[in-house]
């Protein structure tokens, strides 16, 4: 923070002097760069707290000196997730944010996840009218009191808000959230993942609401047909579907029908259920995310690249993939348009190499991000190299091959990557055996070439 007292040309004799000097330059910066100043310091001082014992004051102190009437956004999300905080640094911090709050007329957006309390939302509600995306997620001090705040109220509440942030917000019922949702008429994206819970709770079925999101993925959801067109007629423009349900159930979500990025999580096998569903709302899917606790068979598979030929985005989780090798040559139908490819299968014989081939033969000319996380024994140099000269990803931004054997990939294979793909940005190194040297090697070149590309190794 000493760095911002060289603009002033003069020595400071006390801690006091340094944050008044601290707190009008922060006063005279223009809110977009205040912003990104706050995000720098604070950053720096987390980074410090996490080797340290969490007791240092200079967080609290730049939290005071940094919220300004000036900012329009403010994440203090990392604030109280990155490290963890000594009870008393934590009170000192959550005190001063929500202190400041008052004053921050002009904010828009405001993340206060695992801080926010009843006053501190009574204090949004009075003093921030333009706000327009609050997160409150896992905070443990808010209940149905504080959420009631939001909606207007004579010259209070948020009108403006249209997106809500509630998820693991544990003390808050269902009926207070359709209430809070009810009243915030311009909401448009709720997280919040009790929904089925909170449409019965819902008055008025007839109005519908701006809601372009449904999710239920709390617990198994096993609505009836008419719970399910009930919500379609609350939550008529709903694009985005999150749900954990069963194969039997999965169809009766059929009558949202605009729905375009789906994340399922299945409980129990992948059966005709799901096929339905495929069948009727796959054209429109822009997006989607499904988790089978199951093995999944090629036949599955080749069901939903016929169904969903406008697939951007991919991500398959399941025990094991079935292949049939014998069947892969009358195989002529993939995802051709498919930008993200993350696979996720926790078998032994997980993924078989013709899956990987059998996606790129049609989509490695827009193919941006490929994910392959489990057991993938026929990864190696030579298996890459041949995909890179069969399949050129040459749009190809992100890859990670992550659990792979040890000794399969080599500096070999990423020198291959970045010679390949030259709008390269990120790297998982996880499923690599590579000396520091070969990354230093690698980074020198990769300066030389003028080139911006970030390794990265994904926690176990």
């Amino acid at each position: 923070m000493c760095k911002f007292i060289d603009f002033t040309r003069h020595e400071l004799d006390t801690a006091d002097e340094m944050k008044v000097e601290l707190t009008r330059l922060a006063r005279s910066l223009p809110g977009p760069s205040l912003e990104q100043v706050m995000t720098d310091v604070v950053s720096q001082l987390e980074n410090d707290l996490g080797l340290g014992d969490g007791e240092d004051s200079g967080l609290a102190t730049a939290l005071a000196v940094f919220l300004q009437p000036q900012l329009r956004s403010v994440n203090l999300s990392s604030t109280f997730h990155k490290v963890r905080l000594h009870p008393q640094l934590r009170s000192n911090c959550s005190s001063t944010v929500h202190s400041s709050l008052s004053s921050l007329k002009y904010l828009s957006h405001l993340n206060l996840s695992m801080c926010a309390t009843n006053q501190a939302l009574l204090t949004i509600a009075k003093n921030c009218p333009n706000l327009i995306s609050l997160n409150v997620s896992c905070s443990d001090e808010l209940n149905d009191e504080g959420l009631l705040h939001l909606v207007p109220k004579d010259s209070e509440g948020c009108a403006n808000l249209k997106m809500l942030n509630l998820l693991k917000v544990w003390q808050l019922t269902p009926k207070c959230v359709a209430l809070v949702t009810r009243g915030l008429t311009q909401l448009a994206h709720l997280a919040y993942d009790r929904f089925g819970e909170m449409m019965q709770c819902m008055e008025n079925k007839d109005d519908a609401l701006k809601l372009i999101n449904f999710d239920h993925s709390y617990s198994i959801y096993k609505p009836t047909y008419e719970e399910v067109c009930a919500a379609c007629k609350i939550c008529p423009f709903v694009s985005e579907l999150k749900v954990n349900t069963n194969d039997e159930s999965l169809p009766l979500f059929c009558v949202l029908e605009r729905v375009e990025h789906a994340t399922i999580e299945l409980d129990g096998e992948m059966k005709s259920g799901t096929e339905m569903w495929l069948q009727q709302s796959g054209l429109r899917l822009r997006s989607i995310d499904l988790s089978v606790g199951h093995d999944i068979t090629w036949k599955q598979l080749l069901h939903l690249a016929e169904n969903c030929q406008n697939l951007k985005k991919l991500k398959f989780t399941g025990q094991n993939l079935i292949w049939d090798q014998g069947a892969f040559s009358e195989i002529n139908v993939a995802f051709p348009r498919l930008e993200e490819l993350e696979l996720n299968f926790k078998g032994i014989q997980a993924i078989h190499e013709n899956l990987l081939k059998w996606v790129l033969a049609s989509a490695c000319d827009s193919i941006k991000c490929l994910k392959i996380d489990g057991p993938v024994p026929f990864i190696c140099d030579t298996f890459i190299e041949s995909v890179f000269k069969d399949f050129p990803m040459r749009n190809l931004q992100e890859f990670s091959f992550q659990k792979a054997r040890q000794g399969q990939l080599t500096v070999q294979t990423l020198r291959l990557a970045i010679k390949n793909c030259p709008d390269l940005q990120r790297v998982n190194l996880s499923g690599f055996t590579l000396e520091a040297s070969d990354i230093d090697a690698v980074r020198k070149e990769i300066d030389q070439s003028n080139l911006n590309i970030k390794f990265f190794v994904d926690p176990a």
